[in-house]
């Protein structure tokens, strides 16, 4: 059997200098780049789809944000004529109001205009207003009925 060879270094055996030579990089020092990858070439189809796909997404959160809005301003002309309609929602589902003609060109809310159609539809509607009494429409409604007062049937009309 053979011995193994040792393959540690001696004092007779020169060693290799670890430092590089002056002039010339350390390859230890330098990072390596990390590899990209080459980009791999859309046709245009592809890439207008991904565009198309972007657009849609934007424009649904548009619309959503819109009607955010819309909402925010629509509680902010109720609030306005709270004092003026029971239900202040009446003004848009039966006023018919837009949202549009209660606003000024600064954004801001013309209350004078929601006040204004609020008591047109008051005047319309008087059930709707702010603490309204509505007389009972069918008074005599039932099986019992009071007589009507200073009118009693007597037996000359029911002879008649």
């Amino acid at each position: 059997m053979t011995q193994p060879a040792d393959t540690t270094p001696t004092a007779e055996q020169p060693q290799p200098d670890p430092s590089p030579e002056p002039g010339t990089p350390d390859p230890t020092l330098e990072t390596p780049e990390p590899e990209q990858p080459e980009p791999e070439q859309e046709s245009p189809n592809s890439e207008a789809a991904r565009w198309r796909v972007r657009l849609r997404e934007t424009e649904a959160e548009r619309d959503a944000l819109a009607e955010r809005v819309a909402g925010y301003q629509r509680r902010e002309c109720e609030a306005v004529v709270a004092d003026v309609l029971e239900v202040p929602g009446d003004l848009w589902e039966l006023g018919h109001a837009e949202l549009s003609e209660f606003y000024t060109d600064d954004g801001d809310v013309d209350e004078n205009a929601v006040r204004a159609a609020a008591a047109a539809l008051v005047e319309s509607r008087p059930g709707l207003a702010k603490g309204a009494t509505l007389p009972s429409r069918h008074a005599t409604w039932g099986q019992y009925s009071s007589a009507v007062p200073g009118e009693s049937p007597g037996w000359a009309a029911v002879i008649r």
